[in-house]
């Protein structure tokens, strides 16, 4: 064994070398590149089966977020899913935005379901406990018997689904945001069961999701965008639809099938990515939980086709809300919605604070970014993030999450329940307790000499196990009570 001490002092001048090294990239003009680049990230995260969490908030976080998965009944998220496809129900489905009409039109009708695929993929990682695996396992055939019973790939659970969609193929198009001809974010709907799918998949190894996940994708590309001009696609994407262009690269990066490519492409909103490759701060006024995910499909658009002009975008989008649209914990917007640098004073005081879902998401664009350029910049935005946004929006007794943070000095906050909330900031809420871990090390993929063999991003009491290298690095520390971070290697071999 082989151990190493970082004292207070030794902690104070690694930060200094980081922030030295680290710094905003500057806002810059988009060049179109095309041709699909060798390589375009520099950093890899370790897996979270790597990865465990000593004792700390975070660990507290995370065993309620794995408990509550625990508690959730699958046949009553599987209700909606089965009534589409023609096959009885259950168990009864859950209150609030799983089944209500909200404000008259809506709901967000199996939506958690999608969320609850990736959450119980990474909890599982994450923990190692095989009731998680044992609920996936249960959820995918299910999805599976829903496919089959549809006959065509069609799998949501939103109210008369196939009829909806076929009005849009036919050019019926009457969007707004939240909706598409009346429902709520149909398109947001597929992207989270692809997302979800993809985790179960990568994550989990299961190899029942990806053709789930190829039958979902191909019904939506063959039955829908391809009956669609790109300016129709374009007026689909005014409503909220996440990062459905992410899900379509990665159905590509998971078969090759080129299709998925260009369907990718079809589904980049023009009205985000142009703007922001050429720098300019739109956002005044954007509901900014529907723009934040499309950044993240945009720089992974570009690493599968080196189009400059989305990696500008992206980075363009990060600088200028990190820079001219961020509460000090983190956190964006009020209302759901961006505002001028120069408001933040007068928005001081209103109820609807930083939204859980932005931060969720910005956290998830970070990571992206980071693995390209890993500089102490996005880890201390990160680190901001996670410690005073997302570690504060869970209820600290039964570990449901917060819609808002307000940021009135002594303000209240109303956590989700149970069984009859299902907000959208519940459903990106499930996912983080899950993965907590992730962004605490990184390596670079290539050692060049002089590279760090294992970067530290945070600091939160964890063992890194990096059986490859035979190294596991145990971090411990108080913080904030003390300033001192310990870190302990114990090697199976001399290096």
């Amino acid at each position: 064994m082989r151990k190493g001490v970082l004292t207070k002092t030794s902690i104070k001048v690694l930060l200094s070398l980081l922030l030295l090294i680290g710094s905003f990239e500057p806002v810059v003009s988009a060049s179109h590149g095309g041709s699909k680049p060798a390589d375009v990230t520099f950093e890899s995260y370790f897996p979270l089966r790597e990865v465990r969490l000593l004792d700390s908030p975070f660990l507290d976080l995370q065993r309620k977020g794995k408990e509550y998965l625990l508690w959730l009944n699958p046949d009553s998220l599987l209700h909606f899913y089965r009534i589409e496809a023609g096959l009885p129900s259950k168990a009864a489905p859950y209150a609030g935005w799983e089944s209500q009409d909200v404000w008259g039109a809506g709901p967000l009708r199996g939506g958690f379901l999608g969320f609850y695929l990736s959450s119980v993929s990474m909890m599982y990682q994450s923990t190692d406990d095989k009731r998680l695996l044992k609920r996936l396992k249960y959820v995918l055939k299910e999805l599976e018997l829903c496919q089959k019973a549809g006959k065509d790939g069609f799998l949501l659970g939103l109210k008369d689904g196939r009829k909806l969609f076929a009005e849009v193929a036919s050019g019926k198009i009457k969007t707004n945001n939240p909706t598409v001809n009346g429902a709520w974010a149909p398109v947001y709907l597929i992207n989270k069961m692809l997302l979800g799918l993809s985790a179960a998949y990568t994550q989990c190894q299961m190899k029942e999701a990806l053709p789930i996940l190829i039958r979902l994708a191909d019904w939506f590309g063959y039955q829908v965008l391809d009956k669609l001009t790109d300016d129709q696609i374009q007026r689909l994407l005014i409503c909220e639809h996440g990062s459905i262009n992410e899900s379509y690269v990665e159905a590509y990066e998971l078969t090759g099938e080129k299709r998925f490519l260009d369907w990718a492409r079809r589904l980049n909103d023009h009205a985000m990515w142009g703007p922001l490759s050429e720098g300019k701060d739109i956002l005044f006024g954007w509901h900014a939980n529907t723009q934040i995910p499309k950044f993240t499909g945009f720089h992974k658009y570009y690493q599968f086709t080196g189009d400059q002009r989305f990696l500008t975008a992206a980075t363009n989008f990060w600088n200028i809300v990190t820079q001219n649209h961020t509460w000090v914990i983190g956190g964006n917007s009020t209302g759901e919605h961006f505002f001028p640098k120069e408001e933040f004073a007068d928005r001081l005081l209103l109820v609807g604070g930083p939204e859980t879902c932005n931060s969720v998401n910005m956290l998830r664009l970070t990571e992206s970014l980071f693995c390209q350029y890993p500089d102490a910049a996005k880890a201390s935005y990160y680190e901001r993030v996670l410690f005073n946004h997302i570690l504060s929006a869970y209820d600290p007794e039964k570990g449901m999450c917060c819609y808002f943070t307000s940021m009135r000095p002594g303000h209240y906050r109303i956590y989700a329940s149970r069984d009859s909330s299902f907000w959208c900031c519940g459903h990106t809420g499930l996912e983080s307790p899950a993965k907590l871990s992730k962004f605490i090390y990184s390596h670079p993929k290539k050692i060049i000499d002089g590279d760090p063999d294992i970067r530290v991003n945070l600091f939160i009491p964890s063992i890194l196990s990096w059986k490859e290298k035979g190294i596991e690095l145990v971090q411990q520390n108080r913080l904030p009570e003390s300033e001192q971070v310990n870190f302990m290697l114990n090697l199976k071999k001399k290096q």
